[in-house]
């Protein structure tokens, strides 16, 4: 796995995001150009299991679902993707990854280091005034 979190964005995460992140030094794949325009959620799952990556939505319910569902049972190799759900607004979204970066890097770090079998690699929200991580 590597030390730096890949991205996967799906269509609801602007371009100005996508431009942060990789001027962060972040590799990001955009959804769209990976698996089309119109590529449904579980597919876009699949993909970042496969690619290892952390999927960046706005999307939050149709996600946490797959992340819920990913920790159901004996499925453990459905838990190599990740989740970063936004729950803010477009001008809060840069400013409020800037302030939580440490904590999310931290939060992907100890979850690839323990690693826990029911966990994906990171689950985490981030709201306009707080956020909230997933175990």
């Amino acid at each position: 796995m590597a030390t730096r979190p890949r991205f996967l964005t799906d269509n609801h995460i602007s371009d100005k995001v996508v431009d942060y992140l990789r001027a962060e030094g972040y590799t990001v794949e955009l959804s769209r150009e990976a698996l089309g325009e119109k590529a449904p959620d579980p597919a876009i799952v699949v993909y970042a299991n496969r690619t290892y990556a952390t999927v960046i939505t706005k999307n939050y319910l149709h996600f946490n679902q797959e992340a819920y569902r990913a920790r159901d049972g004996n499925r453990e190799e459905h838990r190599h993707w990740g989740l970063l759900c936004i729950r803010c607004g477009e001008p809060h979204i840069i400013p409020r990854f800037r302030q939580l970066q440490e904590i999310f890097l931290g939060e992907y770090h100890r979850s690839s280091v323990e690693r826990y079998p029911w966990a994906l690699l990171v689950h985490m929200e981030i709201y306009e005034r707080s956020y909230m991580v997933h175990f």
